[in-house]
């Protein structure tokens, strides 16, 4: 048990430690790397589908605040019911990093003058209910890390999607930067829960 807990809790702290220096390097390296006409504004546009862009944008913005707040929630909530070091350590990990992630959210919808959600939306909101059906133990370790998965892949998606979209450059910043460290958490929480066997 011990020994496939240690490249867990390694893997965990390489991934952290790397974030926090690519979190610094990404949005430099490769801003230059998207197609030109992604940097087209939000608010504007010559074809029919003008307001198409803004309804993406307002779209990928309240997915992505509402995503968070999920990790957030059903974070806090492990931090309290999850029994396995490598649920409790994975939830520390998402506490941490979403935290940021919702200041930076926050910072964003301000200078686009755009509200975020806030209640969780209904897609994240079923995902939290089989967590608040159960109390502390293995089945609460179990469900939580399965909830983890499917929304980072929802996630993954999202973002994916978010860069051949047509939304504003902040955005597409946004989204460039935050795509790794999702695909980082997936391959964490996937790690997590087959520790639990």
């Amino acid at each position: 048990m011990k020994k496939s807990l240690l490249p867990f809790i390694a893997a965990a702290a390489l991934v952290y430690s790397l974030g926090a220096c690519r979190s610094t390097n990404t949005d430099t390296s490769t801003t230059t790397t998207e197609p030109v006409n992604t940097s087209t504004p939000a608010t504007s546009g010559t074809n029919a589908s003008a307001t198409s862009p803004a309804k993406e944008a307002n779209s990928f913005v309240a997915l992505a605040a509402s995503f968070n707040q999920f990790e957030l929630r059903s974070s806090e909530l492990a931090g309290a019911r999850a029994l396995h070091p490598a649920a409790r350590v994975f939830a520390k990990l998402m506490r941490d990093e979403h935290r940021e992630k919702a200041e930076t959210l926050k910072t964003l919808a301000t200078k686009m003058e755009r509200d975020l959600p806030a209640t969780l939306l209904p897609e994240h909101q079923r995902l939290m209910e089989p967590m608040n059906e159960v109390n502390i133990g293995e089945k609460f370790d179990k469900r939580y890390l399965d909830a983890q998965i499917k929304a980072h892949e929802e996630a993954i998606t999202l973002y994916e999607n978010a860069l051949t979209g047509e939304i504003n450059e902040d955005l597409l910043a946004f989204a460039r930067q935050g795509l790794p460290k999702l695909r980082d958490h997936l391959v964490l929480a996937k790690k997590a829960k087959d520790a639990l066997d």
